[in-house]
């Protein structure tokens, strides 16, 4: 989402993985930030980012806030600090129902995971299917190919 984000001219201004965070006002470039993290295997010590907590994008100045990791990391302990307008939910379940009020009180527009994240469902679904059957080749097989997934 990120790439996909900055292709289009938006800043990459915070980015967080299981081990550290960091925050550049003026942006980052995501494809070095990926390069960077598999070769440190961490975010950390990105050059020209100032080092944050993991959970500090949430509460970062941007307009996109991009949960995409873990469940119920907006929670009503964090949710009137967001300065995001809008939150693209890509992870399962990111906020919770308390932290969803409060930022529809605070005009912030959310869409949902079930929305944003619909083909990550989609694939898990197919997926599972293809397990439970034992398709490894096929028709579910084939039609997996042909889309890419």
């Amino acid at each position: 989402m990120a790439q996909y984000l900055h292709e289009v001219g938006s800043k990459i201004v915070a980015v967080s993985d299981s081990t550290a965070g960091v925050y550049n006002p003026d942006g980052m470039n995501p494809k070095a930030l990926i390069d960077h993290k598999n070769k440190n295997k961490s975010v950390k010590g990105f050059q020209g980012t100032k080092p944050i907590s993991t959970v500090d994008p949430i509460t970062a100045d941007c307009v996109i806030l991009v949960p995409a990791a873990l469940e119920t990391q907006i929670t009503e302990k964090n949710a009137g600090k967001v300065k995001a307008q809008l939150i693209v939910e890509l992870a399962n379940g990111p906020t919770t129902p308390e932290a969803d009020k409060i930022m529809h009180e605070q005009g912030i527009f959310v869409c949902l995971n079930v929305l944003a994240n619909a083909g990550g469902v989609t694939v898990s679904y197919f997926e599972w299917v293809q397990n439970r059957q034992g398709y490894t080749t096929g028709p579910l097989g084939k039609l997996m190919r042909d889309l890419s997934l």
